[in-house]
């Protein structure tokens, strides 16, 4: 059922129903909605991550200063991952249908992996480590391990330059071309989520 001036995520968009009416005795319904798109929005679980901030490990907030210790940054399209730890739900990007990505980003995505990085989801459901609208690239010399039902998916296609990806649950997936060029793949598919 659809409520009024309910809120979900769609394919990058933030789509806001504003009302539900039967028309024509029911056989039609007319649903007035607002749809803004979610330009360049990029998720860490439930936090969002604008341009020039960090995500310190742990933290349920960003700041626009270096933390000490592991951390996120994003800046330009490119989303750094400097010995990073994620451990939960995840961002629900279509709660209806109860969809999350640890990472979650409704445009193109670069992936810069430095250091040792883990993103591990811990809620059962539909659960990707990265989830883009756009197209994903992979770069970096460090390593990523990634433990969740699914494995990366990008709609726009998938290109691996560089890094180490460690990845129960699920391997890569795309809409468009997978490409590697570069870097180390290890993927466990055949575990799910680790209780």
């Amino acid at each position: 059922s659809i409520k009024s001036n309910s809120k979900i995520g769609i394919a990058g968009y933030d789509v806001k129903f504003h009302s539900a009416a039967e028309c024509d005795g029911g056989a039609r319904l007319r649903i007035v909605y607002s749809a803004k798109k979610l330009d360049k929005a990029v998720f860490i679980g439930d936090v969002e991550v604008t341009n020039g901030t960090y995500l310190a490990n742990g933290a349920s907030k960003t700041t626009t200063s270096k933390p000490s210790g592991g951390y996120a940054y994003y800046k330009d399209g490119v989303l750094t991952l400097n010995n990073f730890k994620y451990e939960g739900a995840g961002y629900k990007y279509s709660p209806g249908y109860t969809m999350s990505a640890a990472i979650y980003c409704a445009d193109d995505l670069t992936l810069s992996l430095q250091g040792e990085n883990t993103l591990r989801l811990t809620e059962s459901g539909t659960w990707y480590k990265c989830f883009s609208y756009g197209k994903l690239t992979v770069n970096g010399n460090g390593k990523l391990k990634a433990i969740g039902a699914y494995g990366l998916y990008a709609y726009k296609g998938i290109v691996i330059d560089n890094g180490v990806i460690d990845a129960e649950g699920g391997a890569l997936a795309s809409n468009g071309d997978v490409i590697i060029n570069g870097g180390t793949l290890n993927f466990k598919t055949e575990s799910t989520v680790p209780s």
